[in-house]
């Protein structure tokens, strides 16, 4: 169990110190479900243009990532996610799409803008909390059509006590020992942050 919980830790973002520019950045954490569990280097990554994303994103390797800072209304704790995430706002967040392209060691990433409706789905159903999913109020702010709004609404309402047994189940409780965990790194985490500056 032992050799379990150091291999989290040291996997987890929680682990990845040098991910981060400063204490207060690892402290607060970088948004959503995926920096959580582990955060991607992208500075070799190959940009490519938004409106290609709907060509690229069916490729093999496909990571999706919230971009930017992660709101500081919760502090480190992660776990009220799951009810409510803040993230964005009113609005879709940014969002970032990693993939493989042509060779397992090239990387290409799309940038969603914020606001923009592309891959609501995937997000509500591994961001979202149960009250963003429960009133999508983010999908009634971006760009997607009337009838793609009401579609999506009803979705949403009929898979939702779908959705919250897997939030139940998966989501809270790494974001739970992430929390926990979190407590018991942060003088490791001080010091080495103190001997980086």
């Amino acid at each position: 169990m032992r050799y379990l919980i150091i291999l989290f830790l040291c996997s987890c973002s929680l682990g990845q110190l040098r991910e981060h520019d400063s204490f207060r950045e690892w402290f607060i954490g970088k948004p959503g479900l995926g920096n959580t569990i582990l955060i991607i280097d992208d500075s070799d990554c190959k940009p490519v243009d938004a409106d290609s994303y709907t060509d690229e994103i069916a490729k093999i390797g496909q990571v999706n990532r919230i971009n930017g800072e992660r709101h500081p209304f919760y502090l480190w704790l992660r776990f009220p996610e799951v009810i409510l995430n803040p993230q964005g706002g009113f609005y879709m967040p940014e969002r970032k799409y990693h993939f493989r392209r042509f060779s397992k060691t090239e990387y290409r990433c799309a940038t969603l803008e914020e606001g923009d409706g592309r891959g609501f789905g995937f997000f509500m159903f591994f961001e979202a909390g149960l009250i963003d999913y429960a009133i999508p109020y983010r999908l009634w702010t971006s760009d997607k059509g009337l009838q793609e709004k009401v579609a999506y609404t009803i979705t949403c309402w009929f898979t939702f006590p779908i959705v919250a047994i897997f939030k139940i189940a998966g989501p809270l409780i790494i974001y739970t020992v992430h929390d926990v965990a979190k407590i018991l790194v942060i003088p490791p985490a001080a010091m080495y942050s103190y001997q980086e500056q």
